[in-house]
């Protein structure tokens, strides 16, 4: 077997003043749920819950864009309302002509059959062909286009035509069809799927999977049959968005290193294994949002950066570097956007007292870059042997055997990932006892991790009382 060994060089630490500024006067209430900056006519587009923004306050209700200075309604928006809000509009995206927006809105500009989905073409309105007094449940996240058809992803549960729909939809010429036709839920709906990607030939879906015999929230399709991917992600993990960048499938996410996962909120695979990708930068919570624009591949979530104080929110790869951008003062980052020029975000700042669309330009002075060298080498160097646990089942203590090449340590951990007991061992630790007082009866796992190389090999064990 081959693994990843990466290697870094501190490029820079420049910290500069904060070089955020915004777009359009920002709005009171609501939230944004996605941004797409349309390249043709430079138009970035806004979807969420908000009924108005800028200043002075333009109605959009739902879904808008900003061009020339200005913000720009598209005829009457979403047109169901809750409260001071409007319904979600989740997802935009540009599809031949058109713009499509997708949410749990029933209606748009009042036209008939725009529920859940929308198109927007040569300034008007158009359906899609969703009724909402006929479909029980729709939840519709986010969408993308697929051998040249656009999918609907979330927690649908339709019945069109006769035809059963559970959340994951593809049009076909007039009318939508079950995207899953290999059935990934195939006991009904129990499940969420955030994005489907393509990558090396093969289809991916990510989400939260809540079915005890389905993969853990990510999929691969083989064949006719959805399979874990490799080994599988470890501990109540959660899915939020799935890219192909340089040669590897990006899966940013809830998921964490505790569990037996190579890395927290952020991981690779290659089509053989898991990889952290970036050792030097350690996610505190969830991986949130990818974005690949101008070769770059952006992404967002809190994390901490070698060097660097504080909490940052992005980065952005370029294949050889890896550069923290936006500076520490930003709360909270989502819904990316990229022009050639400028990364657009949904910002929360401290000290500003309107929500916001932040603008950062791309050439101003990342707070830290690094070099990102990445070579194949045996996993031989690193490790060798298999990790065993015995006695299996065990009441008071357990011994791991393993041949180590190098330092590292032990965790045990609960099916949530939280880690309960560690130890350092060495390579003259051919075996180490773990003591199990204080662990309540159930099933846990032992992980074997390393400083650098993150996860290398995980078994699991029951505790009796």
């Amino acid at each position: 077997m081959k693994g990843w060994l990466t290697s870094v060089l501190l490029l820079a630490a420049v910290h500069c003043p904060a070089q955020w500024s915004l777009v359009g006067g920002g709005f009171q209430n609501g939230q944004i749920h996605d941004l797409e900056y349309q390249q043709d006519s430079g138009q970035l587009y806004l979807g969420g819950t908000i009924r108005y923004v800028g200043d002075p306050p333009v109605q959009i209700n739902g879904i808008g864009y900003y061009a020339a200075g200005c913000w720009h309604a598209l005829n009457g928006g979403v047109s169901d309302t809750v409260g001071a809000l409007v319904s979600p509009v989740f997802s935009i995206g540009t599809f031949d002509e058109s713009i499509l927006i997708a949410g749990s809105f029933k209606k748009v500009d009042w036209q008939p059959s725009t529920s859940y989905v929308a198109e927007w073409r040569s300034g008007e309105w158009y359906s899609m062909g969703i009724d909402s007094s006929a479909q029980a449940l729709s939840l519709v996240r986010s969408w993308r286009n697929i051998d040249g058809k656009p999918h609907l992803f979330g927690g649908m549960d339709w019945t069109i035509d006769d035809v059963e729909i559970k959340s994951w939809a593809a049009w076909d010429i007039d009318q939508w069809v079950p995207g899953d036709t290999a059935e990934l839920f195939p006991f009904g709906y129990s499940g969420q799927i955030n994005q489907v990607v393509d990558y090396n030939g093969q289809r991916y879906v990510g989400g939260n999977f809540q079915h005890w015999n389905v993969p853990n929230d990510l999929a691969l399709l083989n064949v006719d049959t959805w399979e874990e991917v490799g080994p599988g992600i470890q501990g109540d993990a959660w899915v939020n968005d799935l890219e192909v960048f340089d040669g590897k499938l990006w899966v940013a996410g809830e998921f964490f290193s505790a569990a037996g996962n190579a890395a927290t909120g952020l991981m690779t695979w290659d089509g053989t294994q898991w990889a952290d990708p970036f050792p030097q930068i350690e996610s505190t919570a969830a991986g949130l949002e990818l974005l690949v624009a101008n070769d770059k591949l952006y992404f967002c979530g809190p994390f901490m950066a070698q060097g660097l104080p504080g909490v940052y929110r992005i980065a952005a790869y370029d294949g050889e570097h890896l550069c923290v951008i936006g500076t520490n003062e930003i709360f909270q980052v989502r819904s990316l956007a990229a022009s050639p020029d400028t990364l657009f975000a949904y910002v929360y700042p401290w000290e500003w007292d309107r929500q916001n669309i932040g603008a950062w330009p791309l050439d101003a002075p990342a707070d830290t870059c690094y070099t990102i060298v990445q070579s194949v080498q045996d996993d031989a160097a690193m490790y060798s042997g298999t990790l065993s646990v015995f006695p299996n089942p065990a009441s008071n203590t357990i011994t791991v055997r393993t041949t180590l090449r190098r330092d590292a340590a032990l965790w045990i951990v609960d099916p949530s990932g939280r880690m309960l007991r560690s130890a350092d061992v060495d390579p003259s630790d051919q075996e180490i006892t773990l003591s199990l007082e204080g662990l309540a009866a159930g099933c846990y796992q032992v992980v074997l991790r390393d400083q650098r190389v993150g996860h290398m090999g995980a078994a699991p064990f029951v505790k009796m009382d």
